[in-house]
C-alpha cells in the first residue's frame, strides 16, 4: 500500500518537473510532453494492477 502511494506521488512529481521545462524551453515540447506523461501513467497503473493481483 505503502509503495504505491509513493508511486504515485512520484509520477506526480515527474509530470510536474516535466510542466516547468516545458515552460522554459520551446513548445513543441508540448507534444513530446503529453507523449511522456502517458507513458508514466500507463506505468504507473500497470505497477498497481500487478501488485492488486499478485497480492
Amino acid at each position: 500500500m505503502a509503495e504505491r502511494v509513493i508511486s504515485s506521488s512520484n509520477t506526480q512529481l515527474q509530470a510536474l518537473v516535466l510542466n516547468l521545462l516545458c515552460n522554459f524551453f520551446d513548445r513543441d515540447l508540448l507534444y513530446f510532453q503529453s507523449i511522456t506523461l502517458l507513458t508514466y501513467f500507463k506505468f504507473d497503473v500497470w505497477t498497481n494492477f500487478n501488485s492488486f493481483s499478485f497480492n
